[in-house]
């Protein structure tokens, strides 16, 4: 997000960093997660995907609303949520 905000309108971006990044979290995930659910997670980077987009939304929130009270609480159903779904 910064990286985006902070170029001038005649510089390119490049969404290399942002995409090797994933893949590396995608990674991690692959090691925690037990074999039979972490293609679910990893497939096509979507957990990772949603890590990163969570990130920046809470960052733009942080800098326009200050401290965000619900962040745990988002952080804490989404992983209750995932780590029901692999115990099932």
């Amino acid at each position: 997000m910064e990286a985006i905000s902070a170029r001038r309108s005649d510089e390119t971006y490049s969404r290399e960093m942002l995409l090797r990044l994933k893949d590396r979290v995608s990674d991690v995930i692959r090691e925690i997660f037990p074999a039979n659910h972490e293609t679910r997670f990893t497939r096509q980077n979507l957990l990772s995907h949603l890590l990163f987009v969570a990130f920046d939304g809470f960052t733009i929130n942080y800098h326009a609303s200050g401290k965000f009270n619900r962040a745990e609480a988002i952080a804490e159903l989404l992983t209750t949520t995932i780590f029901a779904e692999i115990k099932n």
